[in-house]
Formats: C-alpha cells, structure tokens, sequence
C-alpha cells in the first residue's frame, strides 16, 4: 500500500512540474506603450547595444539604405529600428507574430481588427508602403497593419473588407512631430 502510494505522489508531482513547465515557458502578454516602446525599451532612451546585450546576437540586421538600420529577432517577434548616422538609441519597434502584447488603447497584436483600431482612434488614415503587402494606418506614436489582399487589385482599397482582418504588426514610433505639422497646415 505504502508503494502504491509513493508511486501515485510520484507520478502527480511529475505531473504537476510539467505543467507548471508548460505555463512557464508561454510568452506573457506585454504592454505596448504608444510613442515609447515597451518594458524597459524606451524609443529614444534605450541603445541598440543595451538590445544586444539584453536579447543576444540571434538577429538578422538590415540596413534601409543607410537611413537606418533594423535588427529583427524573428524568434521573439520584435524588430528595433536606429538611425546610425544620427545616433544609437532605437528610433522605433516593430511587434509581429510570435510577439503578444496589447497596446495601452487596447488593440492586441493578432487578435484586434482594424474595426477595433477605427473604434478607438475615431477613423483610419489607411496608407501602403514598401512592398505593397500590407495596408497601415497611423497615428501619433503608432501604427497598425493588416495584410492585404492580393487576390484584389491594390487601388482601390476595399476598406470593408480590410477592416475585418487582424492586425498582424505594430508599430511604435516617435512620429508626433508629423501630427502638430497637419494640425498647422490650413
């Protein structure tokens, strides 16, 4: 009986480290600040060998014709972006898929729609950039994107079809000089 006994409290602690393995090794949901980044990585505080040193050297770096310069870590989902000719510190953070977070006007990368960000940002100022895949909108100290739909031509946007899909990237930014800009523009 004594055996038995044993064997059972065996197997549920066994039982018991292995879940509790499982829940520690998902990624917590994080907190993505508009204009400033998340924990401690801070747009225009935070320097890339501060992202190095924290996240390692599993990147992949690329450089926008010495505009500026992004590393990727596509394993965690995070992409830093940093003018060299201008300074060290991260100009901007790109979040994508395995990446979870929520931004603090509760858009939640791959669960949110663009519906969701119309909702909380009063409109979509709807743009397409680069290699045309995906369709952005943005606002001070974000931006929001959704892929598109290539079965369709790109102009015109088919918004009512866009807006239901998830946001698949964020973008976060110090972009709020562009903003006072049009605020002045008559």
């Amino acid at each position: 009986m004594k055996y038995n006994f044993t064997l059972l409290a065996g197997i549920v602690l066994v039982l018991f480290l292995f879940a509790f393995g499982i829940k520690t090794n998902q990624q917590q949901e994080k907190l993505i600040l508009n204009g400033k980044g998340f924990d401690n990585y801070q747009i225009g505080i935070t320097s890339i060998s501060e992202i190095i040193r924290e996240l390692g050297d599993n990147f992949q770096k690329v450089d926008h014709n010495g505009y500026s310069t992004e590393l990727i870590y596509h394993d965690l989902g995070l992409s830093f972006y940093y003018e060299p000719k201008i300074s060290e510190t991260i100009s901007a953070i790109e979040f994508f898929y395995p990446f979870k977070g929520t931004t603090d006007k509760g858009i939640t990368l791959n669960e949110s729609t663009m519906a969701d960000v119309q909702a909380v940002h009063d409109s979509l100022d709807w743009y397409i950039a680069g290699q045309a895949i995906e369709w952005y909108s943005e606002y001070p100290g974000i931006e929001y994107a959704v892929p598109r739909d290539t079965t369709l031509p790109k102009y015109p946007l088919d918004e009512e079809l866009h807006k239901k899909l998830k946001i698949t990237r964020i973008v976060v930014l110090d972009n709020f000089e562009e903003f006072e800009e049009d605020k002045k523009s008559p």
